[in-house]
């Protein structure tokens, strides 16, 4: 097996595993925030303190994210992608096509984003999300 080849599989092998961390703790993060908001919860009832619908739901909310953040990303992506593969292909003539692809990966996913975002906020009043991201 040449050293190469090996190279190219611990970076792709790194890549995920970045990927599955990032994930993960994005998905701790959450848990650890609705545990921490049912915990004020319990706190104030048990002491005695009125609590009324909007503190409630002001507590328990997923905080500021919504689907308009990853959108904006994918799309940048998927415009950026092309862009830097122009630039490679002035070295490397094979370069853009794959580029090209990946981009419009990220675009595609940009698209679906913002096509959940819109009818999210179409379908909810007040304008906030029912999908979060």
């Amino acid at each position: 097996m040449r050293m190469d080849l090996i190279g190219t599989g611990l970076a792709s092998l790194g890549f995920w595993l970045f990927l599955a961390v990032v994930v993960v703790a994005q998905v701790w993060r959450k848990v650890t925030m609705r545990r921490e908001a049912l915990a004020t919860i319990r706190l104030a009832i048990e002491k005695g303190h009125p609590l009324d619908q909007a503190l409630i739901d002001r507590l328990l909310q997923t905080g500021t994210d919504s689907l308009s953040r990853p959108a904006a990303v994918f799309l940048a992506l998927g415009l950026g992608f092309p862009v830097m593969g122009y630039f490679i292909s002035r070295n490397d003539a094979e370069a853009l096509n794959p580029f090209i692809g990946i981009g419009a990966l990220f675009l595609m996913m940009g698209l679906a984003f913002g096509a959940l975002w819109a009818l999210s906020r179409k379908s909810t009043p007040a304008g906030r999300d029912r999908f979060t991201a």
